[in-house]
């Protein structure tokens, strides 16, 4: 499963930059919206349109699969790396 996420990211990489940059300079943006999900973490993310998703019972809040495989497979963003850094300090 993580080598078909990993290709689905390559493809649309430097499209989400493109979003992101538009996102930052055109619209006055301190960040991207995928640079943001980045940052809070995939996971949150997911369960942010989860409550969504439940709460309005509309098929526009419904997470994508990819989400959905990306946070099970642990792939949840920058805090993950950040995390595995500052434990690694106590080792």
């Amino acid at each position: 499963m993580k080598v078909i996420l990993l290709e689905n990211l390559s493809k649309i990489g430097s499209i989400g930059e493109a979003i992101d940059d538009i996102m930052r300079l055109g619209m006055a943006h301190p960040m991207g919206p995928l640079r943001l999900a980045d940052l809070i973490g995939l996971d949150v993310c997911l369960d942010i349109m989860m409550v969504l998703f439940k709460g309005f019972y509309d098929s526009k809040y419904r997470p994508c699969a990819l989400l959905e495989d990306m946070v099970k497979d642990g792939l949840l963003g920058k805090k993950i790396k950040t995390l595995n850094q500052i434990s690694e300090t106590f080792t």
